[in-house]
């Protein structure tokens, strides 16, 4: 992916991290074809959404799914096409 390597990127200084593209909760698989990497605010300029952001839709979306409000089919499309636009569509929970 060419992303260099920040320094210091751990705990509290973490910007970024190997994500899991459709999370393990969703139905994503424990692979390498499933994994990039996810930086957030900090890192090389980047102002947007990061992988903590990610984590929580991740949660909402799981949440939907278990109330049935929500298919795990469009679950893993949310996250897997364009999990920034349907964050923001959901009210960024």
């Amino acid at each position: 992916y060419g992303v260099p390597h920040p320094a210091n990127n751990r705990g509290g200084s973490q910007v970024c991290e190997i994500d899991h593209l459709v999370s393990l909760e969703l139905g994503g698989a424990d692979t390498m074809a499933n994994l990039w990497p996810q930086c957030s605010a900090g890192y090389a300029g980047w102002r947007e959404a990061g992988f903590r952001d990610k984590d929580r839709f991740e949660n909402y979306l799981h949440r939907q799914v278990c109330s049935g409000r929500l298919s795990l089919a469009e679950a893993q499309f949310q996250i897997a096409s364009d999990w920034f636009r349907y964050w923001v569509e959901a009210g960024r929970p």
